[in-house]
């Protein structure tokens, strides 16, 4: 073998001892901050709406992170401006993206002309958003926004695992979701888009975990996310036509209208659902969580109690 390739296969070796080596939480740490500064590169210069998406949904997913360590580790607040400053950026870009895609599946020959208005509307305001997210990226890397990230990193690698971090995170979205059905138990249209901000943020927290309880509340709390989402985009396509279109009478507002009505009473249906089969789940877990500790009482304790008690 030529001598070239032996620094490569001795870098690929420490690579697979360092990792065998590192804690999983430690790993998905890493490799969570690695994707933020990856999808920051990425949207300073001509993002794909693909890369937009990204740069949100992984900063929610540190914000949480760091939410979930604040009581035992000092948080950066210099960091998390940038980042809300980034994630709010993308988030009038995503918005975008997505209503032209809820447009362009819009299949009605009457409603062609208004159709090519408001997809016109909607590109340019779109290339103005890039821009200033964009830029925004540009002026925060400049400000030292890796360098906080990496300083960040380093340090949450280096702390000690805190009494959250001790319990299993699924158990704590799920308790979180219990609450959030109870005091949201009836939802509407005023509501519903903010149901599924704060199961977004339960569901953030239960991707930490990487039990079967977590895979199964992830994906229950991503079934109400998608649903709902779908519901809120046509909300916000239908809003920008309203204001983008003069005739209030016109086939495609109407057809707007009728989906988004639509997709409020698919979501509503999935939300009964997957809430139920979220409430079950914490009940099991609860039930197993108990059966747990009568196991672990010792023995000796269990028989004096059997004793008192005859």
């Amino acid at each position: 073998m030529p001598f070239a390739f032996w620094p490569l296969l001795r870098y690929l070796a420490e690579a697979v001892i360092r990792n065998s080596l590192t804690p999983a939480r430690d790993r998905r740490t890493s490799a969570l901050f690695q994707k933020l500064r990856r999808m920051i590169r990425r949207v300073s210069s001509e993002p794909a709406a693909e890369d937009v998406h990204q740069l949100r949904t992984t900063v929610r997913r540190v914000e949480t992170l760091l939410a979930a360590r604040e009581k035992s580790f000092h948080v950066d607040h210099k960091l998390l401006k940038q980042l809300a400053r980034l994630r709010r950026r993308a988030g009038k870009v995503r918005d975008l993206d997505v209503q032209i895609v809820a447009l362009r599946e819009i299949r009605l020959e009457a409603a062609g002309v208004d159709k090519v208005c408001v997809l016109r509307h909607l590109q340019k305001v779109h290339k103005k958003r890039t821009k200033r997210l964009v830029a925004a990226a540009i002026e925060e890397l400049a400000d030292g926004l890796l360098a906080r990230i990496r300083r960040t990193v380093s340090a949450l690698l280096l702390q000690p695992q805190p009494a959250i971090l001790q319990k299993d995170f699924a158990a704590v979205a799920l308790d979180d979701f219990a609450k959030l059905a109870r005091t949201q138990a009836t939802l509407d249209e005023g509501n519903l888009h903010g149901f599924r901000m704060a199961c977004k943020r339960v569901r953030y927290l239960a991707e930490m975990s990487e039990t079967l309880v977590a895979h199964r509340a992830v994906a229950a709390l991503k079934r109400i996310q998608d649903a709902i989402g779908e519901w809120h985009d046509r909300v916000t396509l239908t809003e920008t036509a309203e204001a983008v279109l003069p005739n209030p009478h016109s086939p495609l507002l109407a057809a707007l209208r009728t989906r988004r009505r639509s997709k409020f009473i698919h979501a509503l249906r999935i939300v009964a659902e997957a809430r139920r089969a979220l409430l079950e789940l914490r009940r099991e877990v609860r039930r197993a969580r108990r059966a747990e500790a009568a196991n672990a009482t010792p023995v000796a304790v269990r028989s004096r109690a059997s004793t008192a008690a005859g």
